[in-house]
């Protein structure tokens, strides 16, 4: 799922946002990753999206859902227990752990956030975690404590009283365009339309959040398969509306050049731009030779 690869990248790359967005009481004064062995046992089945140890005191771990799993709170609890079994085996006793789940859109929302278990009339297991249900979120909450890594969601986020849609996703754009760091720009961006697409009608998406925003995304190259046919058919249907008399074929093979163009500009050997694009490897190399003109 696209939104959900989308914010595992999030996490990766501005962890602090959400960490001081869940905390905002909290003076935080060191975040430190566990081992990698920590979750080795289920990071063959499902990744742990954020786990960190909170001003050497406590363990918050972060689970941001861009899907709905009626199963999360066996799996959230499994992980409580993943975590505590590296801690006690390491010498580091059992540590309170924050466990946040947050839901951006409704329809993730599977309306159990707790376990109860009893036997012979005794409660022999309670569990919850804390839920944030990003809908009730007030995006100027995010825009006034600057929560860069939170940006692209802002059009989810709960408006002010009659923003339209337009204005929403313009609301988000519009933040996204004051970040100085060119290539997380870029990424925020991505993001931004993947998730903004989850909500609202694609064509507005396409119109407000353009191609040229994030083709420069590290995280628009992960996922580039998945991406390309939309891509091009986008900028196959702008030349067809230009009137241009190869139509289709052309706009189909203008989007594929465009795009190569930005992948050699960011360092991408020739190769793997011929492979991701299915442009022929001489043109890619034409491609390239002209770049470096």
């Amino acid at each position: 799922m696209k939104s959900d690869i989308a914010l595992k990248r999030l996490l990766q790359i501005r962890h602090e946002d959400f960490t001081g967005f869940i905390l905002p009481g909290v003076t935080i004064t060191s975040v430190e990753s566990l081992p990698s062995n920590v979750v080795s046992k289920i990071k063959e089945e499902s990744r742990m999206d954020h786990v960190k140890l909170i001003n050497n005191r406590f363990i918050l771990h972060v689970e941001p859902m861009g899907y709905k799993s009626e199963a999360l709170p066996c799996r959230m609890l499994r992980y409580r227990a993943d975590i505590w079994e590296y801690t006690v085996q390491n010498g580091c006793g059992m540590p309170p752990i924050l466990q946040a789940v947050i839901f951006f859109l409704e329809k993730h929302d599977n309306k159990t956030h707790c376990l109860e278990d009893k036997w012979d009339q005794e409660n022999k297991l309670e569990y919850s975690y804390k839920v944030i249900q990003w809908w009730k979120v007030d995006s100027q909450e995010i825009i006034g404590r600057k929560l860069v890594g939170l940006y692209p969601m802002l059009p989810l986020a709960k408006q002010p009283d009659g923003v339209n849609d337009e204005a929403a996703i313009g609301t988000a754009v519009k933040a996204i365009e004051t970040v100085s760091d060119e290539s997380l720009k870029a990424d925020l961006f991505a993001v931004l339309r993947i998730f903004a697409a989850e909500k609202f009608p694609k064509k507005l998406v396409m119109n407000l959040v353009r191609r040229n925003y994030f083709m420069a995304s590290e995280f628009f190259r992960e996922v580039f398969a998945d991406v390309l046919e939309e891509v091009t058919k986008e900028v196959a249907r702008e030349a067809k509306e230009q009137g241009l008399e190869q139509g289709l074929e052309q706009g189909l093979e203008q989007g594929k050049e465009e795009i190569a163009n930005t992948l050699l500009r960011e360092g991408e050997p020739v190769e793997r731009v011929a492979r991701v694009t299915s442009l022929p490897f001489n043109r890619v190399s034409e491609l390239k030779r002209q770049i470096a003109f």
